[in-house]
């Protein structure tokens, strides 16, 4: 597993424009290290400067592909990342020593990144796991590393949360989502504005979100204030059945 370098930006009021710039002023150099950065992030909140940190802490997981860069892992090509990316051509593990000296350092680091995050919410801090475009063959591991992570995504499936390559988070505002009968969406639904019962056709004056990749919606009156008045018997939250 790769050494970690010291924390970069220390946590510290003001530290997003730090974060930021640091982040403009770093090139991706291919690998992607999850379990010894957040085996980085349990140790500086343990026993390093954060410990003494006052209030709840939390680790914000920020991914654009699997998690690799454990040197002591042998795997087949089924789990190879750059097979799984189909970066490797066919017929060849391209994490096979053999074909690459440094091929196994790209073999999928599943266990340990599922079990630092687990070991960070022993500790009681709490794992936001995000998937930005990129990570999209890994949806399955990083609902592992979600469901150990203390956090629960209102808008599961999937359990962590998913960033669509439209850049948006949920996909959020009046007028978007889904079109429904009654209320809100629900069975029978399809993709259309979302409206308000007795109010003539489906029009702006309802306000939901929903994940892309998700089945439940959530209303959100904080982003149209219009739905209070319009719109007050329809519930908050619920599920869409396709």
């Amino acid at each position: 597993m790769p050494e970690i370098e010291d924390i970069v930006v220390p946590i510290q009021s003001g530290g997003a424009a730090l974060i930021l710039e640091e982040l403009g002023n770093t090139a991706p150099s291919g690998g992607t290290p999850t379990a010894a950065a957040l085996t980085r992030a349990l140790e500086y909140f343990t026993t390093g400067e954060g410990a003494s940190l006052a209030g709840e802490k939390y680790v914000l997981l920020a991914t654009d592909g699997g998690p690799n860069c454990n040197e002591d892992l042998t795997c087949a090509a089924a789990t190879c990342t750059l097979n799984i990316e189909d970066k490797c051509p066919p017929n060849t593990n391209c994490c096979d020593a053999a074909v690459d000296p440094v091929g196994p350092t790209k073999c999928l680091d599943e266990d340990a990144s599922v079990a630092a995050v687990a070991a960070l919410a022993a500790e009681g801090i709490k794992t936001f796991v995000v998937g930005i475009p990129g990570t999209e063959a890994y949806a399955d591991t990083l609902d592992l590393l979600a469901a150990e992570s203390g956090v629960a995504n209102p808008g599961a499936p999937p359990d962590y949360f998913a960033v669509p390559a439209d850049g948006g988070g949920l996909k959020q505002g009046c007028g978007s989502g889904f079109m429904a009968d009654q209320g809100g969406p629900g069975p029978g639904m399809r993709p259309g504005r979302l409206g308000c019962p007795g109010h003539g056709q489906p029009s702006r004056s309802g306000c939901w979100s929903m994940a892309s990749t998700s089945t439940r919606w959530r209303r959100s009156p904080s982003w149209c204030d219009t739905s209070k008045a319009v719109c007050p018997s329809i519930p908050s939250s619920g599920r869409v059945t396709r």
